[in-house]
């Protein structure tokens, strides 16, 4: 079970016009625009029938067959003017606005703007490199990323804090002498949403609860120590620490010991500590009796 762990963007530079259909649509080519908006404007007969009846998936289908070597694995960079070559090479098979909007819906997703910034060219319908990609197309799709992660960023940081502050909500609620009016006010919510907090907050107490009892199951069973465990679920061992001991799982004093008390138990052949012998042992070295030499008075 997954634990869940948006502002308008930053102004972004001016992008080329050759590659960006519009304002907010980043490193989209001209492939995937400037045809769609030439056809949308003076739409061929029959042309609203034929969009209507292609699906973006049915689109994305038809190009994997007929051009595996560009559209059969990761998204690449594609060449400019790409919709006109799939018009030539697959005539009346593609309606040209259903076309241009999957183009657009394609080279603006975050897997086609990585390929910007990673790869130097563009390539063809056969999958061969078509023309070097400009620096400019390239910071345009860096900026792009960059703004969708600090929006991603922000969002994950709003829900942590709502959820924080649910969680107190609760943990005070279920505590407090103070009438609800009094109680309301002190945490500066409305008296008509406190129930809704409330209940959304019991949710994400059993929802937590369930994820690190699971966690811990898995761990038990998994057989690993916690570094490499941690490693299995993508999480830094301090991270995974604080999880285990949050449900209540004592992880030991030996850092990545993984399992309950392994530090505590005495291996095979190995000799006991005084205190795990209930204190016997050698006396303290202040209380033996010395040898030879009297006492000064």
């Amino acid at each position: 079970m997954n634990q869940p762990l948006e502002d308008a963007p930053p102004a972004q530079s001016p992008a080329p016009a050759s590659d960006v259909p519009g304002a907010g649509e980043p490193a989209v080519p001209p492939a995937a625009d400037e045809p769609a908006k030439e056809e949308a404007a003076s739409p061929a007969p029959g042309a609203g029938a034929r969009d209507a009846g292609m699906s973006a998936a049915e689109c994305a289908t038809l190009l994997r067959q007929h051009f595996p070597a560009l559209f059969g694995g990761k998204p690449r960079p594609l060449k400019l003017r790409i919709q006109a070559d799939i018009q030539q090479r697959a005539p009346g098979l593609f309606p040209k606005q259903a076309l241009g909007a999957f183009l657009r819906r394609h080279t603006s997703s975050d897997a086609y703007l990585r390929a910007m910034t990673q790869e130097t060219h563009r390539y063809d319908l056969d999958g061969q490199p078509a023309g070097q990609i400009s620096a400019e197309h390239k910071e345009v799709a860096r900026q792009a990323l960059a703004q969708r992660r600090a929006r991603e960023d922000a969002r994950r940081a709003q829900e942590r804090a709502e959820r924080q502050f649910r969680a107190g909500l609760l943990r005070d609620f279920e505590t407090t002498t103070l009438t609800r009016e009094n109680f309301c006010a002190l945490k500066g919510i409305a008296v008509d949403q406190l129930d809704a907090q409330l209940e959304i907050a019991r949710r994400e107490r059993e929802e937590r609860r369930q994820f690190l009892d699971q966690l811990v199951q898995d761990f038990r069973t998994s057989g690993k120590r916690l570094p490499d465990f941690a490693a299995e679920r993508g999480l830094h061992p301090a991270q995974l620490d604080r999880l285990l001991r949050e449900a209540g799982w004592r992880t030991g004093p030996r850092p990545g010991a993984g399992r309950e008390g392994p530090a505590e138990r005495a291996r095979p052949g190995q000799k006991r500590s005084p205190q795990s012998r209930g204190g016997e042992g050698p006396a303290p070295r202040e209380a033996r009796p010395s040898a030879g030499r009297p006492k000064r008075p």
